[in-house]
């Protein structure tokens, strides 16, 4: 289904399909986010910026937290990149609304003690550089170099997400694990 996570419209109506269908919703997997050219300093990057980056990073994610209590707990996974806690010059809401994916795991512990015994978990995965978002990047070499493991592939963080989703993970909660290749090493 196409979700704007944006705009409240289109994130109420993929809540409400996604209760129809399933009857209840259980998981929540935050991945959008990202920066864009007008990012910058925080003495010239434009307000609307800020706002852009927060609606995108965290916006469907609120609005859709009521329904995960409502059906008495479950995952909400809020992925970052694993460098959001290194200050990047010239990224100002980009990088501060990436992370807000800490500030969304935090939020989720207050969420578990405000609604004990719902299982209501909130955990986050900070990825390193994959391979297949580099492609034609002429530091590929020298970022890969960085990487204790190589580069990581797409199913590396898919199996993250998958995990920190499904009931071996049931009592994982409040923490942000990292899936880099050991990048946050360094």
């Amino acid at each position: 289904m196409h979700c704007d996570v944006t705009e409240r419209t289109s994130v109420e109506a993929a809540v409400q399909e996604t209760i129809a269908h399933y009857a209840k919703l259980h998981i929540l997997h935050n991945n959008a986010g990202g920066s864009t050219l007008p990012d910058g300093p925080v003495t010239e990057a434009p307000e609307a910026e800020l706002w852009r980056a927060i609606k995108l990073d965290l916006f469907g994610t609120f609005l859709a937290i009521p329904a995960s209590i409502k059906a008495g707990g479950g995952s909400i996974i809020n992925i970052g990149w694993g460098l959001d806690g290194v200050a990047r010059a010239g990224l100002l809401h980009g990088s501060q609304g990436r992370h807000r994916l800490h500030d969304a795991v935090h939020g989720g512990r207050v969420r578990a003690a405000q609604y004990p015994g719902q299982r209501h978990r909130s955990i986050g995965h900070a990825d390193g550089a994959c391979e297949w978002l580099l492609a034609g990047n002429a530091n590929v070499s020298k970022l890969a170099a960085s990487h204790l493991l190589g580069l990581g592939q797409p199913i590396h963080i898919a199996n993250m997400a998958v995990y920190l989703a499904s009931d071996e993970a049931a009592i994982t909660t409040g923490q942000i694990l990292s899936v880099d290749s050991g990048v946050t090493i360094y």
